[in-house]
């Protein structure tokens, strides 16, 4: 079956044939919304043997049926719920490429990839409270106290019980077996952990690769780690950079959330911006249950920051895991209070979000179980790194005390 003949049907995602998702320990996923991994590259299987193996044949068999796997379950039910998941990014940006001849079989091969994401590393300067030990090596040690206190007790999954506390990294010759493997790469984003304390091997990767005039790069990064000058320089040459910072808050919240000053990557940011020519700057705003009031505050710093090559200031992504972090934990009447700031100032600038529907998550029904597992979380985790988060926010503390 061609891609032109399946590609609008409604449970058609392209991403089995033409996109994946690498891991630091190697294990491979199609897209970073299914729920589990597909395989691992070791000493017996190679990426091409995991890429075809018989996980990847039965997801790519259901959707040449229409139909949805388990696995893209969670993918459409955030789909549904904000209009927006990776499918749809997906479909957007191979809409773009001249692929509609391409036969979709069962089997498959890793040289039709066109989009990776590449998880460089799990290491991480910064152990931010909606992120856990898988992406961030920082969180080890928090993590290990967290079992021993009553959220350890209470909350059961591998946000508390992981047990895997060791760094991981790509190795080299891995990162330039992919290029040499690939004949049509057109997208590219690293990610971590902190992708830019990985830039050694971004710089390898891209070496290797031989037609960068034509590849978007796509890196998101916390804003800590200064760009090497070699680096900028090898991005120079690329068809464009997609540069996205995460900030969650104004400068109180931030810090709480993250553990930094904002105006520590105030001066990186601009670096970066200043200095590559084909660049766009995005921030990405997860909207969890501490900072559903932030957004004016992180709107005002960005334009301080008279960035002349913005290109967007997203709110649409939302903590799905861990389930007591979402924002549907708090009760109603304080969504609805937050609801209704947030679309007074939308309504005066209302071109420079992307929002989607992300404030149906304001009007859905508590999860009131999680919600107590959340004042423990906050309690516990705010006794181990000696914060308040009823001090800060006072508007939301009252409720996790």
């Amino acid at each position: 079956m061609k891609l032109k003949d399946i590609i609008d049907k409604p449970n058609f995602c392209p991403g089995p044939w033409f996109h994946s998702v690498i891991t630091p320990r190697k294990t491979i996923r199609p897209c970073n919304d299914f729920n589990k991994f597909i395989g691992q590259v070791n000493d017996q299987e190679t990426f091409n043997d995991v890429y075809n193996n018989d996980n990847m044949q039965e997801l790519r068999t259901l959707i040449l049926n229409d139909e949805i796997h388990p696995g893209c379950v969670g993918c459409r039910s955030k789909e549904k719920q904000i209009g927006f998941c990776k499918r749809n990014s997906l479909l957007k940006g191979i809409r773009k490429l001249d692929l509609g001849e391409t036969e979709l079989n069962i089997k498959s091969t890793t040289q039709d990839i066109v989009w990776y994401d590449i998880r460089l590393s799990n290491q991480c300067n910064l152990k931010c409270r909606h992120c856990y030990p898988a992406l961030s090596t920082t969180w080890f040690e928090d993590i290990k106290l967290l079992k021993e206190m009553e959220i350890g007790k209470l909350y059961t999954n591998h946000k508390i019980e992981y047990t895997y506390l060791q760094k991981n990294d790509l190795d080299e010759k891995f990162i330039i077996d992919i290029v040499n493997n690939s004949k049509f790469i057109q997208r590219i984003e690293f990610k971590g952990g902190e992708p830019l304390l990985k830039q050694n091997l971004m710089i390898k990767f891209l070496k290797n690769v031989n037609n960068l005039k034509n590849i978007q790069v796509d890196i998101c990064s916390n804003g800590t780690i200064r760009m090497k000058d070699e680096l900028m320089e090898i991005l120079n040459k690329c068809k464009l950079l997609n540069m996205a910072f995460s900030v969650e808050g104004g400068e109180d919240i931030f810090k709480y959330i993250r553990g930094i000053s904002l105006n520590k990557i105030e001066p990186i940011i601009k670096e970066i911006h200043d200095n590559i020519k084909s660049i766009v700057v995005c921030f990405r705003i997860t909207q969890m249950v501490y900072n559903i009031f932030e957004f004016p505050k992180v709107y005002d710093w960005i334009e301080k920051l008279n960035l002349t090559k913005l290109y967007d200031i997203s709110i649409q992504n939302y903590v799905v895991f861990p389930e007591f972090l979402n924002v549907r934990v708090l009760p109603l009447e304080i969504r609805k209070e937050a609801q209704q700031n947030l679309d007074a100032f939308i309504k005066k600038h209302p071109t420079d979000f992307t929002v989607n529907k992300l404030q149906k998550t304001f009007s859905e029904s508590q999860l009131t179980k999680e919600f107590e597992i959340t004042k423990v979380f906050t309690r516990d985790l705010d006794n181990i790194r000696n914060t308040s988060f009823n001090d800060i926010e006072p508007r939301l503390g009252k409720y996790l005390l």
